[in-house]
């Protein structure tokens, strides 16, 4: 698991980054319905998520690249083979929210040891017992950052939305990384110099405290 912090009424809390399991995996299943009431663009494009990142679970462990355990998945994503790219779709939780799942996201190393992201989502805002909590996204991407850190990923990279593209960069020009002008805005892609920079700058709130 990868320890990571969000925000509930304004404090931090620790919140875990794990490898989802059969159960996990049905919960995040089931915002579909839930949710479905909620037609606002941004539980709309959850859904999606949500679906394309099931798929894409079953159609990777039908090929055995979708390890079901932790350790399995570290193991087999830090030897990496030119000829294998190792998935799986994350959770994240936090103790203080009985460790309900708050996000997820489906991410992949590839054959030439990159660490991809192809999709992030947190639980729709709709969802009454999380009106307090913030930084559920940026909780994601930092531990994100250091499972690429974990796995010595040369590049950690991403494609975005419309809006979202303007929210990561938003994060990351914080951290003091620049926007490439010589890049589509559709493709964010980060190398290890830069995420490690995004987890220390994202963290330093926590050491100052």
């Amino acid at each position: 698991m990868i320890e990571t912090y969000i925000k509930i009424n304004g404090q931090y809390q620790p919140a875990v980054m794990t490898l989802a399991t059969p159960a996990d995996l049905v919960l995040v299943d089931a915002w579909v319905e839930e949710y479905e009431a909620d037609e606002t663009p941004e539980t709309n494009d959850i859904r999606e998520y949500v679906d394309s990142s099931l798929e894409k679970q079953e159609k990777y462990a039908g090929r055995n690249r979708c390890p079901a355990e932790w350790t399995d998945f570290l193991a087999r994503a830090s030897q990496w083979q030119e000829d294998e790219e190792i998935a799986g779709l994350f959770v994240l939780k936090c103790a203080a929210l009985a460790d309900e799942i708050l996000g997820f996201t489906f991410l992949r190393r590839t054959w030439d040891g990159s660490l991809v992201m192809d999709y992030l989502a947190r639980c729709p805002a709709a969802n009454p017992r999380l009106q307090t909590t913030r930084g559920i996204g940026i909780g994601l991407l930092v531990a994100v950052c250091k499972l690429a850190e974990l796995l010595q990923a040369p590049y950690l990279w991403w494609e975005t939305t419309r809006s979202s593209c303007k929210l990561y960069w938003g994060w990351l020009n914080k951290a003091g990384i620049v926007t490439p002008p010589d890049e589509p805005a559709s493709t964010l892609i980060i190398a290890e110099v830069a995420y490690l920079r995004f987890i220390t700058y994202s963290e330093s709130p926590l050491k100052n405290n």
